[in-house]
């Protein structure tokens, strides 16, 4: 409803009128059908480059220590500075894909065009990886229609075909395709541009939106809207196969504060005795400045105070295990239950993050696991 309301509303306004025109086609050589399959495949690889090109700016700009303010500004500098040599790759670039379509610009011009694919690229990663507005679908048309035009050039250098839109075309087509996930609407959407006298595109489109979304099976399937799920372990295509707990983080099931404590320079006896007048079966050791020592559990010391004379002379820095696996926040509980797995320890401390003299913030018991995967099975 809301795209048909949306349509007649344009319609009414502008007219029957798209932003990008193609020139109807006229017929399409059936011996052309294998330059659109290896352009399918060329697709799919360009869309791989699309996609970890844009999660790549992503990674640059969080690893590059830049105040989050300032990073929509040193982005704008970039894609500035790539538009003062190629202004073609500034905005959405409709205009400059009609004159491409239309032979009216870069004619012929091969290298002009690869190199407009890949400076697209590096500007829509720096605009959306320094966290300026944007979107990712007229990029895809872009690079689509320049690669598949540099495409169409050289296959005419070699005489092999005749006309190049074919190929902007279905170009276009397989970035959407590739780049976004969205094969039908690549196939939809080109076949309107071709107008409603040119079903002769149809199978040309199809073979190479076919082949490139077979590339990108082969990379799991991944877009510029999934990659940064994939990176976090989550992958929507296999939904139901993902083990629950991967998707659940030890920050959520921590305790932070409700467990006892006692000194490392405690004597095992006593600490025992501690344990009579408390109803927990462990203590979180504290050594010098109250740092995190170990965790201490009622049925180790019983095994270390089994020969009476030794009780007054061990404390409990002796029978602390200090090569306890360590957990951290942002570890997933799947992880968690394979390091319970290699440890014999009901509970496990965790840690602010993976570096050494990390905060200690808390801890996690194989049975707060446990319950979390109850639950998550539950949901599902």
């Amino acid at each position: 409803m809301a795209a048909v309301v949306s349509s007649v509303i344009a319609q009414a306004a502008l007219g029957d009128r798209m932003a990008i025109e193609f020139p109807n086609l006229g017929d399409i050589p059936a011996g052309e059908l294998p330059w659109f399959a290896v352009l399918g495949l060329l697709c799919g690889a360009l869309s791989f480059l699309y996609i970890h090109g844009l999660g790549a700016c992503h990674g640059l700009f969080r690893r590059s220590g830049i105040a989050l303010w300032a990073r929509p500004m040193v982005g704008g500098v970039l894609v500035g500075l790539i538009g003062i040599l190629f202004p073609a790759v500034m905005g959405e670039g409709y205009e400059f894909i009609r004159g491409v379509i239309h032979g009216s610009a870069a004619e012929g011009s091969v290298l002009l065009l690869l190199m407009l694919v890949v400076l697209k690229i590096a500007a829509t990663g720096f605009s959306l990886g320094s966290g300026n507005p944007g979107g990712s679908f007229a990029p895809a048309v872009f690079i689509g229609v320049m690669a598949g035009a540099a495409y169409g050039y050289v296959l005419r250098d070699f005489r092999l075909v005749q006309d190049v839109a074919p190929y902007a075309m279905t170009g276009m087509a397989g970035l959407i395709a590739g780049g976004l996930g969205a094969p039908i609407t690549a196939i939809l959407i080109t076949i309107r541009h071709g107008g409603a006298d040119g079903p002769e595109i149809i199978l040309p489109v199809m073979t190479t939106v076919a082949l490139c979304f077979f590339v990108m099976q082969l990379q799991r399937n991944v877009s510029v809207y999934t990659l940064e799920f994939l990176r976090l372990g989550i992958d929507l295509d296999r939904a139901r196969q993902v083990d629950p707990l991967s998707l659940v983080r030890v920050r959520s099931v921590v305790h932070t504060g409700d467990f006892d404590e006692l000194p490392a320079d405690m004597p095992v006896r006593q600490a025992l005795a501690q344990f009579k007048e408390s109803a927990a079966r462990w203590f979180v050791v504290r050594g010098e400045g109250g740092q995190f020592a170990g965790i201490v559990s009622l049925h180790e010391m019983r095994l270390a105070i089994a020969e009476e004379e030794l009780a007054d002379l061990l404390v409990l820095a002796d029978i602390t295990d200090s090569f306890q696996p360590r957990l951290h926040e942002e570890m997933s509980l799947k992880e968690a239950l394979a390091s319970f797995n290699a440890t014999e320890a009901e509970v496990l401390p965790v840690f602010k993050d993976q570096e050494a003299g990390s905060e200690f913030r808390g801890v996690v018991s194989r049975q707060d696991a446990l319950n979390a995967y109850c639950e998550c099975t539950e949901q599902a």
